[in-house]
């Protein structure tokens, strides 16, 4: 994936996340990492660049995948700062810019797609981690410490990507790209 260099204050990852260490995105020189940044008209502009829309659906982004988790990561940057977030959580910024950077507030997937950046109250919205476990509790998508499955969700996020990258039907890409469970009710523990 290259920059534009038009964008090049604001380039995604150069390379996918899923070649770099969870959490290592190397600003460029001179650039300090500022977790308080808030996007501005040219990082959203950027940001909906890499957004595959549908009318009923999911909003599918389409840029940097982290892993091991599957999310969409979004990097903006201005004025010699620059910010790393979750794709889900800077859309939901665009809606609730006060929001901020309260680590209690999270960004909740109930359509439980990972790469979904729609903000609404069936695909994502702001939640709490009590809520958004008990969530995941009743749906049987945690079951504990299970770290292995047959494949992860960063893996699927990146099929999924690619597939719609190259064109494939978004409305599709929910029946043929079936969510990741965190834990198959198959799977065994490993203690």
């Amino acid at each position: 994936m290259s920059v534009d260099p038009d964008h090049d204050q604001l380039g995604l990852f150069a390379v996918p996340a899923t070649h770099r260490a969870a959490g290592t995105a190397t600003p460029s020189p001179g650039v300090v990492t500022d977790p308080t940044l808030t996007p501005d008209a040219r990082a959203e502009q950027h940001f909906w660049q890499h957004v595959v829309l549908t009318p009923r659906g999911c909003w599918y982004w389409i840029g940097a995948v982290s892993s091991p988790d599957g999310y969409g990561r979004f990097t903006f940057r201005r004025n010699n700062r620059q910010r790393a977030i979750s794709a889900h959580r800077f859309a939901l910024l665009l809606v609730h810019p006060d929001l901020g950077t309260d680590a209690a507030d999270i960004g909740e997937h109930y359509c439980n797609e990972p790469l979904c950046v729609r903000v609404d109250s069936a695909h994502v919205r702001i939640g709490t981690q009590t809520n958004n476990l008990t969530y995941a509790v009743g749906l049987g998508r945690h079951r504990g410490s299970r770290p292995t499955t047959a494949i992860d969700r960063a893996a699927r996020s990146v099929m999924l990507r690619t597939y719609l990258r190259d064109g494939g039907d978004p409305d599709q890409a929910h029946r043929l790209f079936q969510p990741v469970p965190s834990t198959p009710a198959d799977q065994l523990g490993l203690f």
